[in-house]
């Protein structure tokens, strides 16, 4: 993860000149690949001792009912990132059996995206219902986001894979925090942190496509949970001096008192909500 926030840190020191002038894509690209897989999410679930709960799944009943591009890209994320909550599961019954119809919903949205061909959905199966061999979900899982990217520019809709990593990223947000506040743990704890800074890179990136109505609107959606997060007591260096007159400097770590946690889940159930409501 470290090298994750790095990677994010040196995309803020590009000019706002530079990002004027044609960037954007390059910016959201680097984002891509640098933002934690759903996977890593899910792992860190599982391992603090968490159960499967399906009932935290976006419903498959819902897939058939979302008709905008945006909407079908947002829930393309949300649906992958709940596949990949599945398959950490699939040695339990009521995971595996859930693992065919949510890909069935991923494959919905990628056949209501025109870009079902770029998803080989046997070897996913195989591998979601069957495997152990995460590194090679994680391969195809980034090879994957890498292919969408391309083919929405080739659409002209760029913004596209922007939304799907935000339905993604947020999906994964909802899942964690749900847990957290479930059975709080500094590892859980410690993600939800550092996803503040991310947050902030995906409205930066929104930003460039505002004019779109839809983009617009999650733009302003997501304020709120900005504000949740910038009540996280970020860490900080305080300088102590000890008896003898020496000074030492500690490390305050950053903490999330479990009322800003309360209100993270409230915002991010809110948004998140918003994204899974099937069209009217």
């Amino acid at each position: 993860m470290k090298n994750i926030i790095t990677s994010l840190l040196l995309i803020l020191c590009v000019s706002g000149v530079a990002l004027a002038q044609r960037t954007e894509q390059q910016l959201l690209r680097n984002v891509i690949q640098t933002l934690p897989n759903s996977l890593e999410i899910s792992y860190l679930i599982k391992d603090v001792g968490i159960k499967f709960r399906k009932n935290l799944l976006n419903p498959i009943s819902h897939a058939r009912s979302y008709h905008s591009d945006a909407k079908q890209a947002l829930n393309l994320g949300v649906y992958s990132t709940d596949l990949g909550y599945i398959n950490i599961y699939h040695d339990t019954p009521e995971a595996k059996s859930q693992a065919f119809l949510h890909l069935t919903a991923v494959k919905r949205m990628a056949d209501s995206l025109r870009c079902t061909e770029l998803f080989n959905f046997e070897v996913i199966q195989r591998l979601v219902t069957h495997s152990d061999d995460l590194d090679s979900l994680f391969k195809i899982t980034n090879d994957i986001f890498a292919k969408l990217d391309n083919r929405f520019n080739e659409q002209k809709k760029p913004e596209l894979s922007l939304l799907s990593l935000t339905g993604g990223w947020i999906e994964s947000m909802y899942l964690t925090v749900s847990m957290d506040l479930e059975k709080p743990n500094k590892i859980l704890t410690h993600e939800i942190i550092e996803q503040k800074l991310v947050l902030e890179q995906i409205e930066a990136l929104l930003s460039f496509y505002e004019s779109k109505p839809y983009v617009h609107q999650l733009i302003n959606s997501l304020k709120k949970l900005h504000e949740a997060f910038a009540e996280i007591k970020t860490s900080r260096q305080v300088t102590k001096k000890r008896s003898d007159g020496t000074l030492i400097v500690e490390e305050k770590k950053a903490q999330i008192p479990k009322k800003t946690l309360q209100r993270i889940f409230k915002e991010i159930t809110i948004l998140r909500n918003q994204i899974i409501q099937p069209d009217k």
